[in-house]
């Protein structure tokens, strides 16, 4: 929790890698609260942290987190044991977010409706231009359309 603090208090920080941090569920409403008010974390991974081991909360607090932030453009939440209804909260906060540019949430337990939310919410987001999503049994067809869409991002912006 001192982490959740510091990244609420501390305008400095801009990077944080707490990848295989054992943050568990509680660790991670911690710090959603905490990024729902910081506004200078640019890049943030969470990747390998038993975040959904608890429950929805965690991704659900995530998800809200994300829908407050204006200020992160790279998250990873891969590997995190996030289920379907989490992925469902933070596939919708990509209609409010407009400033992450990448999410990863690879390896999670999502569902074709989860994949299909992450679709629909994306044609509202255009800011996003690396969503990561494999092994998370969405479907062939979400994957396809979202490289699709991907690729026109990538075009459009000249990457």
């Amino acid at each position: 929790q001192s982490i959740a603090t510091k990244i609420q208090n501390d305008y400095q920080i801009r990077q944080l890698n707490l990848r295989r941090n054992y943050l568990g569920w509680e660790g991670g409403v911690a710090l959603a609260n905490s990024l729902g008010l910081n506004d200078t974390l640019i890049f943030l991974d969470l990747s390998f942290n038993d975040l959904g081991a608890g429950g929805p909360i965690a991704g659900i607090s995530i998800g809200h987190a994300i829908a407050r932030n204006a200020c992160l453009r790279h998250l990873s939440l891969g590997s995190c044991l996030v289920g379907p209804e989490a992925g469902m909260i933070i596939a919708e906060s990509l209609e409010k977010n407009n400033t992450l540019i990448t999410l990863d949430v690879t390896d999670n337990h999502f569902d074709i409706d989860v994949g299909t939310a992450f679709l629909k919410f994306l044609a509202h987001n255009s800011a996003i231009l690396d969503l990561r999503l494999s092994s998370v049994e969405v479907g062939d067809d979400i994957c396809s359309d979202v490289a699709s869409l991907m690729k026109i991002r990538a075009i459009t912006k000249g990457m």
